[in-house]
């Protein structure tokens, strides 16, 4: 021990504080029931969004995607093309697959569920068109505030098409 510990030893029994911070374990007290929620339009609109049969992939596979690094040059440098739902900027490549992107901003909708729900609809609409050809690209989608107010099957038909259009999926849809 050191000198100092050796001269401040207390002899005293320590004083139990007047309100400890950590409870014994015959004070801790349950938390009690809350009352269900009452039946309204939140409670309405909850159980109409579990019953949404709608489920989409999350992800393209990583050969399908962009580079972080190359989105900011296809916006700027690719042929663009409009839709009343999208913008899209495509560069021609020279490589077998086509890549793409999804650009939701926050002008579309401010709440980051919405946005990646636009995301995933535009991803999985991707998915199931990739085996049908197509010249090879890099494809930068940005869907605009009007795709939030459509039924999936609308705005999946409207990239279906501006993807046909574009040329850059087969005819087949």
């Amino acid at each position: 021990m050191s000198w100092y510990a050796k001269a401040h030893l207390s002899t005293q029994k320590a004083q139990t504080a007047q309100n400890p911070r950590i409870q014994e374990p015959h004070e801790v007290k349950k938390r009690k029931e809350r009352p269900p929620p009452p039946q309204g339009h939140r409670q309405e609109t909850a159980d109409r969004l579990r019953k949404r049969p709608v489920s989409f992939a999350s992800m393209l596979p990583k050969r399908l995607r962009i580079p972080r690094e190359a989105i900011r040059t296809v916006m700027l440098r690719g042929r663009p093309f409009n839709s009343p739902l999208l913008r899209l900027s495509v560069v021609p490549t020279r490589s077998g697959a086509s890549r793409f992107c999804c650009v939701v901003g926050k002008s579309v909708d401010r709440r980051a569920t919405r946005r990646n729900r636009i995301k995933r609809m535009i991803y999985n609409t991707i998915q199931k068109l990739l085996p049908a050809g197509g010249e090879s690209a890099d494809v930068v989608l940005r869907p605009k505030k009007s795709m939030l107010s459509l039924p999936p099957e609308e705005a999946e038909a409207a990239v279906r098409e501006i993807l046909r259009r574009v040329g850059v999926t087969g005819g087949h849809t």
